[in-house]
Order: structure tokens, then C-alpha cells, then sequence
């Protein structure tokens, strides 16, 4: 369930983006509701029950992430840039 919020998070945030550069946006609604979405993101985050590491097969090598935890990294990544991106074409 939190991999399936994360990529829903993560295309609403794509949508917000696009009503921002093609629609008339409201600034306030736009920021808000990406915080809004990145909350949602870390809360999935949080949740994610299980695996997120898995060990390297080289020797030596960190651990990385699993596949759905790393939608979930990704996911409050691209977040993160939308609301940047907000922020800098308000601010101009």
C-alpha cells in the first residue's frame, strides 16, 4: 500500500506541476498542496513494513535500497523538485 501511495503522490505531484506551467494556478494551493503530498510521501515512508535494504553482491559493496522502498525514496525525491520548482517560478 505505500509504494501505491507513493506513485500516486508522485503523478498528482507531476499534475500539479503541469497545471502550473499550462493553467492559471493559485500559488497558495500549489504549495500547499505539495507539502501536502510530500507529507504523504515521508508517511509512506514511515510505513513501509517491509525490506528496505538488501545487501550488494559484490564484496564490499553498501547495502542499497529494495525495489519498493526505492519508489518511495524516488517518489519523495520528485516531490521535493516539483515543490522547488514551485517555489522558484513564483518567486521568479
Amino acid at each position: 500500500m505505500s509504494i501505491l501511495l507513493s506513485i500516486l503522490t508522485a503523478l498528482i505531484s507531476c499534475l500539479n506541476y503541469l497545471w502550473w506551467l499550462y493553467g492559471e494556478p493559485i500559488p497558495t494551493v500549489s504549495i500547499t498542496s505539495q507539502i501536502v503530498l510530500i507529507v504523504l510521501t515521508i508517511t509512506a515512508m514511515a510505513t513501509y513494513r517491509k525490506e528496505r535494504l538488501r545487501p550488494a553482491y559484490e564484496l564490499g559493496q553498501p547495502r542499497i535500497f529494495t525495489l519498493g522502498f526505492g519508489i518511495t525514496v524516488l517518489s519523495l525525491i520528485a516531490n521535493a523538485g516539483v515543490l522547488i520548482a514551485i517555489v522558484l517560478l513564483i518567486r521568479g
